[in-house]
């Protein structure tokens, strides 16, 4: 503890005999105990400062940094939105990957293929592509399935039971249902 001691008045003022660790009165008993003889060395006049404000006066003292970390998170979310903005904008924009990355072999001719799949009884996982040599029609005994219009690829599931269809899901993306005229 800091402790401000004034002077001494009088004839000892200049005396640079005494030494200066020792107290200037009283036993160390006396000087450690709360209301001893040392309340002489009180200010009289304490000087300006916060010290009075205790608890609220700490609190005052760590706004700066509250402050800090506070502007810190402000600008890291607006940072991330904006990332997040570019990214989705970016990913928006690139070009589409090819759903079939290995290309055919050189010299083959797809366009004398059917490009029709006919499932008449079962369960299957059928796909739809609008690239060759992938299918773009399925056909089931009571209906046809194309792509919907802006859809690359699609993916079903279904099964025929009695020349019925028992359950259609389409797992991604979109088609259309076009009932068939001869059953």
């Amino acid at each position: 503890m800091n402790e401000i001691k004034s002077a001494p008045e009088g004839d000892d003022a200049g005396d640079d005999d005494a030494p200066a660790s020792e107290p200037a009165t009283g036993t160390s008993a006396e000087l450690e105990r709360p209301g001893s003889a040392r309340l002489d060395e009180l200010l009289a006049d304490p000087p300006l400062g916060e010290y009075h404000r205790g608890r609220f006066g700490g609190y005052a003292e760590g706004s700066r940094g509250r402050r800090l970390m506070v502007i810190i998170g402000v600008v890291t979310m607006i940072a991330l939105v904006i990332g997040a903005y570019v990214l989705i904008t970016y990913l928006q924009s690139r070009k589409p990957i090819p759903i079939h990355d290995a290309p055919l072999p050189e010299g083959t001719d797809a366009s004398g293929r059917s490009r029709t799949i006919a499932w008449s009884s079962g369960r299957a996982r059928l796909a739809l592509t609008r690239e060759p040599p992938g299918a773009d029609v399925i056909e089931l005994p009571d209906r046809e399935i194309h792509l919907a219009e802006g859809c690359d690829a699609a993916q079903i599931k279904v099964e025929v039971v009695d020349g019925q269809v028992k359950s259609l899901k389409v797992l991604y993306g979109e088609v259309v249902q076009v009932a068939r005229a001869d059953p």
